[in-house]
């Protein structure tokens, strides 16, 4: 083979490889570009996952209050009604 020959077909071969690392590239690049899509939606999604979650423990922490101030008006109501009903009983032994 000439020499000329051997340059031609190493120059083929070298054309070759560089269009396959084009593609490769612009494959890498798509795929990065897909993977950078995900990602954002993901951190979006955490965000709003978060955000639900506080709002969550902040729902929980008043009905905790409520719950509690419940507990203690029916502690009074009890009480109240315990007195009453001695009061009735003092009442009802007196006639």
């Amino acid at each position: 083979m000439a020499a000329s020959v051997k340059v031609e077909v190493f120059q083929k071969g070298i054309e070759r490889e560089l269009k396959r690392a084009e593609e490769l590239t612009g494959t890498l690049a798509t795929r990065d570009q897909l993977h950078a899509a995900e990602l954002a939606a993901k951190a979006k999604e955490l965000v709003n996952c978060k955000a639900a979650r506080s709002l969550e423990l902040e729902q929980r922490k008043r009905l905790e209050v409520d719950c509690s101030e419940m507990r203690s008006q029916l502690s009074t109501v009890e009480e109240q009604l315990i007195s009453a009903e001695a009061r009735l009983f003092e009442t009802e032994a007196k006639k």
